[in-house]
């Protein structure tokens, strides 16, 4: 009989979980439907070409991602080219014009971040390195005693030294 009843009790837990899991999808759901029009408005705004209309919103933010990667890659170009040139710009980022990038095919975008990836530079981003710690700033934190949640023993321990300080 405990079998039984350990086996109806798993079988009301799974279908508990089932019903979170099956709303929380839901809201997903929900959540992306109602980012969808604002992410289709970006893609069209940046000059993304490609009209997608199955849905698939992985496609859809990978091309966002390559416009604005092209666009950075070609603002860091005209920054370079006018740092060589001795002509710091004088505008701000936000401000430059930059020229549409919609009319330029896939394969120039593929060739340009081919460019960008040489022996120098493995990343796909420009000039972003993963972090980095010095032995010196490695040592300090493990000095440092990190807060963890204790367990039951020390927490005990804890409390009835307290106590008795008392």
């Amino acid at each position: 009989m405990n079998r039984i009843e350990g086996l109806r009790s798993k079988l009301q837990y799974t279908n508990e979980q089932k019903k979170l899991k099956e709303e929380a999808n839901r809201e997903m759901h929900k959540f992306l439907e109602a980012i969808k029009p604002a992410v289709l408005l970006l893609h069209s705004r940046i000059g993304c070409s490609d009209v997608h209309s199955d849905g698939d919103m992985k496609v859809v933010l990978g091309d966002i991602e390559e416009q604005i990667v092209t666009v950075l890659q070609s603002y860091h170009a005209k920054v370079e080219a006018a740092m060589k040139e001795g002509n710091v710009p004088e505008e701000p980022i936000a401000s430059t014009k930059l020229s549409p990038q919609g009319a330029a095919s896939s394969s120039k975008r593929k060739a340009s971040v081919a460019a960008m990836l040489t022996k120098q530079q493995p990343y796909r981003y420009m000039g972003l390195r993963p972090p980095h710690m010095s032995m010196e700033e490695l040592r300090k934190k493990d000095n440092v005693e990190e807060e963890y949640p204790l367990t039951y023993h020390e927490l005990k321990v804890k409390v009835w030294h307290n106590d008795t300080s008392q």
